[in-house]
């Protein structure tokens, strides 16, 4: 495989991921009731610590987009971080 090839295949991979999160997102949001932040500020490795400290509950991330199965742990996060 050539380097152009492996370029067309990690975007191929990197856009396939985008979509499911965003599949999966909108699901949690719409149906289960989950809540999603768009972080204005990049997340670091200070901000994961936190949230592993801090949430109650489940949570995921993709890029700037975190998802909070609890609004008290979005809620937190917003105060924090924002």
């Amino acid at each position: 495989m050539n380097l152009e090839e492996e370029m067309i295949n990690k975007a191929g991979k990197e856009l396939a991921e985008h979509i499911d999160f965003n599949i999966i997102a909108d699901l949690l949001v719409d149906e289960c009731g989950w809540t999603r932040i768009e972080s204005s500020r990049p997340l670091e490795r200070t901000v994961f610590e936190w949230l592993n400290v801090n949430c109650k509950h489940h949570w995921k991330h993709r890029g700037d987009v975190i998802l909070f199965e609890s609004i008290k742990d979005a809620n937190w996060f917003t105060l924090k971080w924002s």
